[in-house]
C-alpha cells in the first residue's frame, strides 16, 4: 500500500531547539537545560519575543548550522523506495521577512531532500486536502487537530522534553485522542 507521509520540519528533522537554546540562554542572561523548554512556543521559556528569535537566528546564522543526520536523510529516502509519497509540512517563521519559502526549500536541497514542502498553520488541513495517510510532528497540538479533524491520518510524536511531559495537561488530550498518537523518539523509528 502506498501512503503519503507528511513531516514536520523544526524538531522533527533536526534538534531546531537544542542548537538555539545556547543562544537563547545566552540572550537573555539564563541557564536553562533542554530538558527544561516547557513549551514549543521559546516566549513560554525564554520570555521572548518571535522578532528577537528571528534577530538571534539571523545573527548567529543559525540557518547554516542546523543539519539534519544521515540516517534521517536515508529514513526518509526509504519511505520513497518502498513507494511512498514523502511532503514536508511546516509552519517555520523564522525567515518571514527574509523569504522563508526559499531558506527552507535550499535547506532541504542542501540535504538531498527534492520533496514537496508545504507551509500551513492548520496542518490538519493540509492532511485532509493532500490525504496524508501518515503525519510526523513534535507538537502535540498539531497531532491533535489532525485526529480531530482528519481523523484517517495516522499520528506519529517525536519525543520532546515540551510535549508528553508538559503539553498533554495544557491541551487535554483524552485516552483516546492519546491511543491514536504514537510516541517515537526518532522518525528512524518508523517502518
Amino acid at each position: 500500500m502506498t501512503l503519503h507521509i507528511g513531516i514536520d520540519i523544526d524538531d522533527t528533522l533536526y534538534s531546531f531547539i537544542d542548537i538555539l537554546r545556547p543562544y537563547l540562554n545566552e540572550f537573555t542572561w539564563q541557564n536553562i537545560q533542554f530538558n527544561e523548554i516547557t513549551s514549543f512556543r521559546l516566549s513560554d521559556t525564554w520570555n521572548l519575543q518571535i522578532e528577537d528569535v528571528k534577530e538571534i537566528v539571523r545573527k548567529n546564522d543559525l540557518y547554516n548550522i542546523w543539519s539534519i543526520s544521515q540516517d534521517i536523510i536515508k529514513k526518509i529516502k526509504w519511505f520513497e523506495e518502498k513507494w511512498h509519497k514523502v511532503s514536508f509540512v511546516t509552519s517555520i517563521f523564522l525567515y518571514n521577512n527574509y523569504n522563508t519559502e526559499i531558506y527552507t526549500k535550499n535547506f532541504l536541497l542542501q540535504h538531498g531532500l527534492h520533496y514537496p514542502l508545504i507551509f500551513s498553520d492548520n496542518k490538519w488541513i493540509t492532511c485532509k486536502e493532500l490525504d496524508i495517510n501518515l503525519f510526523i510532528d513534535d507538537w502535540l497540538h498539531n497531532l491533535k487537530s489532525i485526529i480531530l479533524h482528519s481523523p484517517t491520518t495516522k499520528c506519529f510524536s517525536i519525543e520532546k522534553p515540551w510535549n508528553w511531559d508538559r503539553e498533554i495537561n495544557r491541551i487535554w488530550l483524552s485516552e483516546v485522542e492519546l491511543s491514536k498518537i504514537t510516541k517515537i523518539s526518532s522518525l528512524l523509528e518508523i517502518d
